[in-house]
């Protein structure tokens, strides 16, 4: 197989030669016809080397790197799908939370009728002490749900962006060295 660096240099030093042929031909800058003849053979050759093996050569090198872009882009978007799969995931989890929320609420709500009932045989001091000690027992659990809640969504999504960025990644590094080894050839 040709080298496509020597081909392009063996083009370079032809056409020096033949520069330099023609300048110092004496000819006041007028090439003769057999110079042309030369000149027109020389195309065809160098016509049918490049169409021959340079051409197939590259063809081929832009296929395969295509099919490797190609490739990259079907595993970015694949993996794309099963992180947003893994974010519906997540957010059928903090709905299901927020119902559960909502069945604590109205579990204390209820705790908190069935105290009034019971309260209202009592005197009204120990009423206010009841209510107030409720109030805050739901606003500790409540605080303390959404934190538990808040802590386990963010880890859940760093943990999904770490993934996501570390693919993105390697598939950008792969493409990066697929552009690379390309330019090389």
């Amino acid at each position: 197989m040709i080298n496509l660096k020597l081909f392009l240099l063996f083009i370079v030093s032809t056409l020096q030669v033949a520069v330099a042929s023609e300048t110092s031909s004496g000819h006041h800058g007028h090439p003769t016809f057999v110079d042309l003849k030369i000149n027109i053979i020389n195309f065809f050759i160098y016509a049918f080397l490049i169409g021959k093996y340079v051409v197939p050569k590259l063809a081929a090198q832009f296929k395969e790197t295509r099919e490797k872009i190609s490739e990259g882009l079907k595993t970015s978007k694949k993996k794309m799908d099963e992180a947003q799969a893994r974010l519906a995931d997540s957010e059928k989890l903090v709905a299901g939370l927020d119902t559960k929320l909502s069945e604590v609420e109205l579990n204390a709500k209820r705790d908190i009728e069935h105290y009034k009932e019971r309260s209202t045989r009592e005197t009204n001091e120990r009423i206010e002490t009841m209510e107030a000690e409720l109030k805050n027992r739901l606003e500790l659990e409540e605080s303390n749900f959404r934190k538990r809640l808040n802590n386990e969504t963010a880890i859940k999504l760093v943990h999904l962006s770490k993934e996501k960025i570390i693919q993105d990644t390697a598939v950008s590094k792969k493409v990066n060295e697929l552009s690379i080894e390309l330019l090389g050839n």
